[in-house]
């Protein structure tokens, strides 16, 4: 399977570069193309260390609902990496930055359950102990 996937990768890398000397907004597509292709394929992985995850945390007694924050966020992380990455090959700096602090914006305020409940767990401790 890696063998295959490394080897679809480095043909589309080298009709990449072929592209993008003569007809750059192709080589954009097919980069596009490129990065869809790598997310469907690694998909399955990060499904089964999810559900590896998942099960590690049931069996400490510890919250799903963190596990799924937590998934969100690195989701959000990841396709925000895609995008400015993408931005920055098209030229766009600018709107790179931008999809950065969006993206942390939104990592912030999905995590902010997770925060409240540290916050209670410190109050509580706070109480009980002082």
């Amino acid at each position: 399977m890696i063998l295959k996937f490394t080897g679809i990768i480095i043909v589309l890398s080298v009709v990449y570069m072929i592209l993008k000397r003569e007809h750059a907004e192709y080589a954009f597509i097919l980069e596009l193309c490129v990065v869809l292709f790598i997310l469907l394929a690694v998909f399955p992985y990060y499904q089964r260390l999810f559900e590896k995850i998942e099960e590690y945390m049931s069996d400490l007694q510890f919250s799903v609902n963190y596990i799924a924050v937590l998934t969100k966020c690195c989701g959000y992380t990841v396709i925000a990496r895609l995008l400015h990455a993408l931005c920055q090959d098209a030229g766009e700096n600018a709107l790179a930055v931008k999809i950065d602090y969006a993206a942390k914006a939104l990592i912030l305020f999905t995590a902010f359950p997770v925060f409240e409940s540290l916050f209670e767990l410190i109050k509580g401790l706070l109480e009980t102990y002082l």
